[in-house]
């Protein structure tokens, strides 16, 4: 088991888990926010993707969530997007993509089979086809998280 957290509460898992299965067939992503190591906030993003399959979240849209996370006083802690059938890990395409090596990457999936929400730090920079580091995910703190 991976030594390292990602802190959510169980709102959170939850929105995640629903946010993914009102998208679906589509993937569904966003961003998580918090404060002081725990998840705390959801903020949902429109896929623009060209393909069910795929996720990408418009650089407008992107800059707007960030903003609202940073007036609200958090952190963005995470991406996260969601897998329809295939199994939460990262796909050699989710890792090609990452462009930021030390934010975490949530996965919830598959949305069709037991859901499970797995947190990874993708660094598309390392070779030869990158590198892939699962984190624990931890839910706790029984306070709902707010939705934007």
């Amino acid at each position: 088991m991976p030594e390292a957290a990602l802190r959510l509460t169980p709102g959170v898992a939850r929105a995640l888990v629903e946010h993914a299965a009102r998208c679906a067939p589509r993937e569904a992503c966003g961003l998580v926010a918090g404060a002081c190591g725990v998840a705390s906030a959801v903020h949902f993003a429109t896929n623009v993707a060209d393909r069910d399959d795929r996720y990408a979240i418009a650089t407008g849209e992107q800059m707007r969530l960030r903003a609202a996370i940073a007036r609200a006083g958090m952190d963005v802690m995470a991406v996260y997007h969601s897998h329809v059938d295939a199994p939460a890990w990262p796909s050699p395409r989710d890792v090609a993509l990452s462009f930021v090596p030390r934010l975490p990457h949530v996965i919830v999936g598959p949305v069709r089979g037991e859901t499970q929400i797995r947190a990874f730090l993708l660094d598309a920079s390392a070779p030869p086809d990158g590198r892939i580091a699962e984190l624990r995910v931890a839910v706790g703190d029984a306070s709902a998280a707010p939705r934007a």
